[in-house]
């Protein structure tokens, strides 16, 4: 068991940042070069892959069924429009987007979709099928407003031929499809001959280049050899945005940071019986009240974050027009004063936290 005892700057954001390369009018061609601040993606594999860098390159070859707008709000991708769901609320019929091809020639259709679908091995799924030629419907084993079967969709007759090295050569449906990658140098995606909306594509080639830090691939990006960054720490924007060739685009994203307490965990995770760890914070819920009582959300927001977040202390960020609105839990108050007299009420002396980690 973990208790949330204190989150900090939910609704992180984003941040888009362009060379001088980016410059001027629209036109068809060329390449751009983006770097990576998370480092090399592992596996380009979708049902393997972990990184974030990895979804970001998916994001260009290898689409899902749906994505998100600025406001949460599922965006149809390959499917044609947004789930219906039936009066039981047990059955999520979707209907494929036509026209669509993956890129290796091969037809994209429901039958092309369902074992990816049923590969996820979602928990409340109870069966998938295809109703129709692009036609999807998913039975569930129980109502579960969270549920959204949306894999990245890979073509059948790769994952038939090249099995189990699927990554070293990934066919899906995307506006790019894979050339090469050069481990810990480059993945290389070219625009797709395949791709149904293609005159809406203006590149020829993408190429991610993967930096360890962030920071260094800001280094990059001011010395000229990438001409985009997928996110900069807050702290650097202030430099970045005073930089005569550099243009920040943000936006607000989904995210939060936090401090997680264990108090109940003891043999690790699935390891039952879950029993009280014995620290003081797993042992006092007084201390625990006074340690979030004793943290500034909104300075450290400024401090830490630069001001480029919304502090709070939910895990469902105030921009998320969606969700917040039906959340009724109130944030407590900075109070250091009483975040004091909790301590010594504890009979607990503060000091050192080993048993929490910063997310």
């Amino acid at each position: 068991m973990r208790v949330n005892v204190v989150l900090v700057a939910t609704a992180a954001v984003a941040l888009g940042v362009l060379g001088p390369a980016s410059a001027g009018p629209a036109k068809y061609g060329g390449t751009l070069t983006v770097a990576l601040g998370g480092g090399d993606p592992d596996s380009l594999d979708p049902t393997l892959a972990h990184s974030i860098s990895s979804h970001e390159i998916f994001e260009a070859m290898c689409l899902r069924l749906y994505g998100l707008n600025a406001n949460g709000t599922l965006l149809p991708l390959l499917a044609a429009a947004r789930p219906q769901l039936s009066r039981d609320k047990l059955t999520y019929t979707i209907q494929l987007r036509q026209g669509i091809v993956f890129n290796d020639g091969t037809p994209f259709n429901a039958q092309a979709v369902v074992p990816e679908i049923v590969a996820s091995d979602y928990d409340d799924v109870a069966s998938v099928g295809a109703s129709g030629d692009y036609t999807v419907a998913i039975r569930m084993t129980q109502r579960d407003s969270s549920f959204v079967g949306n894999p990245r969709i890979r073509s059948p007759a790769a994952v038939a031929s090249e099995g189990a090295n699927f990554g070293a050569d990934p066919v899906c449906a995307g506006p790019f499809m894979f050339d090469h990658r050069d481990p810990g140098v480059d993945v290389t995606v070219i625009k797709s001959p395949y791709w149904y909306h293609r005159s809406s594509v203006h590149l020829d080639r993408i190429v991610f280049k993967p930096f360890p830090t962030a920071s260094a691939a800001a280094a990059a990006l001011e010395a000229g050899d990438v001409q985009v960054i997928d996110n900069v720490a807050t702290t650097a924007v202030p430099g970045l945005q005073e930089h005569s060739g550099v243009h920040v685009i943000q936006t607000t994203q989904y995210g939060w940071s936090g401090v997680i307490i264990n108090v109940g965990n003891r043999n690790g995770i699935g390891n039952l019986p879950y029993q009280n760890v014995g620290t003081p914070m797993a042992s006092s819920p007084i201390l625990r009240q006074a340690f979030e009582e004793a943290i500034d959300r909104k300075t450290m927001g400024k401090v830490v974050f630069g001001g480029l977040v919304q502090p709070d202390c939910l895990p469902v960020s105030p921009a998320n027009l969606r969700w917040r609105p039906a959340l009724v839990i109130p944030c407590t108050p900075y109070d250091p004063a009483d975040a004091r007299r909790l301590v010594a009420k504890s009979g607990i002396p503060m000091g050192p936290f080993t048993a929490c980690r910063i997310i």
